[in-house]
């Protein structure tokens, strides 16, 4: 019972959990500040696929960003470790393929809720910046 519910366990669910929220709280605000943006955009012609991987890029690049910066900081903790402690740590591959991993799980857990809010939206919905249900 220790192993399953163990307290690095525990603590890796709760900063999945704050990554994940805080994921969703960058697109939904990239959503709601381009909501006209949107709306003109459906208007003249684009169809919801295009503005949803539109929107998906955009966040995906920004998870792409912070994915490299986590690693560069990551390299740089080892590098000191190794540096000032007689232990020697390594920042294997696999460890880079997991982080990666859980980044795009995270950022499939933030984006999912702006692009179906998007997909559901109506233009008029857009254009007004009404509420969108």
């Amino acid at each position: 019972m220790g192993g399953v519910f163990s307290p690095v366990r525990a603590l890796l669910l709760i900063i999945f959990a704050f990554a994940a929220l805080g994921v969703l709280n960058v697109m939904l605000l990239i959503f709601l500040q381009r909501k006209r943006q949107f709306g003109v955009l459906k208007a003249v012609g684009a169809e919801d696929r295009e503005l949803q991987i539109m929107l998906l890029l955009e966040g995906l690049l920004m998870a792409l960003a912070g994915v490299a910066s986590g690693l560069l900081l990551a390299a740089g903790m080892v590098y000191t470790l190794n540096r000032f402690t007689l232990d020697r740590y390594v920042l294997r591959p696999v460890a880079v393929l997991v982080g990666l991993l859980l980044a795009l799980l995270v950022f499939y857990f933030g984006a999912w809720l702006p692009v179906n809010l998007l997909r559901r939206a109506t233009v008029d919905q857009l254009l007004r910046n009404r509420r969108l249900v």
